[in-house]
């Protein structure tokens, strides 16, 4: 019965988990904007203000931003 109650307790904390990344998404999360606006802070900061390139540290091994969600914005 023990054993019943952890593996719920387990499957109930995966599924709120799941949920509160589906609910979290981009589309309407307030976090991915916060986060979108940190990134492009940061990009002014490495770029000494000099250029609005943003920073993508994958860039060496993505360098075709397969994975980077703020393509739109970016400058090569």
């Amino acid at each position: 019965m023990k054993q019943l109650q952890l593996g719920l307790k387990w499957f109930l904390l995966f599924i709120a988990v799941v949920l509160s990344i589906q609910y979290t998404s981009p589309q309407n999360s307030y976090f991915q904007d916060s986060h979108d606006k940190l990134i492009q802070t940061y990009s002014l900061y490495y770029n000494h203000f000099q250029s609005d390139k943003l920073y993508y540290p994958g860039y060496d091994f993505d360098p075709n931003l397969n994975y980077f969600h703020l393509i739109y914005q970016m400058q090569r």
